[in-house]
């Protein structure tokens, strides 16, 4: 139940966040608004490092014009200790998937063109079909859809195919990002398994591209 409150309780502080007046705020917001809900974040106060709790809550400010302004609220921020990044290692694997199909060039192929996923090695799936896709078959195009819809682990795996270990850190390290991508999500495989890809297969109008 504790895991579940964790995983809730970012949430429903940056809805309080949203709620107060500018002259409320200051760096220690989070703190405070926590501490003035003890049952349900007294646990994590106190085992703040223990549990390596870290948050970073940037709101955006708009004026007249539309012009945002960012501010952003800490809570137990260390950048020199790990902490594991959850859905938002999904961004990565979207904008590395898009930007490596750019690159590729080649006719006919793009977001939307059919991609097949082939099972070559212990611990990998067969894809032929996406039943929540329009023409019920999977593409680029529609696994970063369901990525930054409803932050789809499914789909974020099928890019993690697209892109491979390897490829990925390795664009990561060479755009400045100190950050690793090394396995697949809600996937119970070995380090090893999650090293080795799956073969994909682009195809439109029943030709292999």
């Amino acid at each position: 139940m504790r895991h579940r409150s964790y995983k809730a309780f970012l949430l429903v502080v940056c809805t309080i966040c949203a709620c107060q007046t500018e002259s409320d705020r200051d760096e220690a917001l989070l703190e405070t608004l926590m501490k003035n809900d003890p049952s349900k974040f007294q646990y994590i106060l106190d085992h703040r490092d223990s549990l390596e709790v870290q948050i970073l809550y940037t709101q955006i400010n708009r004026d007249s014009a539309n012009h945002p302004s960012f501010k952003s609220y800490f809570f137990n921020l260390d950048s020199t200790r790990y902490f594991y990044p959850a859905s938002t290692i999904k961004l990565p694997l979207v904008v590395l998937s898009l930007e490596k199909l750019n690159q590729l060039n080649i006719k006919g192929l793009d977001k939307f063109t059919p991609v097949f996923h082939d099972s070559v090695y212990s611990g990998q799936r067969s894809i032929r079909k996406d039943l929540t896709s329009e023409n019920q078959l999977p593409s680029i195009a529609h696994y970063v859809k369901k990525v930054l819809m409803v932050s789809d682990n499914d789909a974020s795996n099928a890019l993690y195919e697209f892109m491979g270990q390897q490829a990925a850190n390795e664009q990561l390290r060479k755009k400045g990002y100190n950050i690793r991508i090394l396995h697949r999500l809600s996937r119970s495989v070995s380090a090893e398994q999650n090293r080795h890809t799956e073969a994909l297969r682009f195809v439109r109008n029943d030709t292999l591209i």
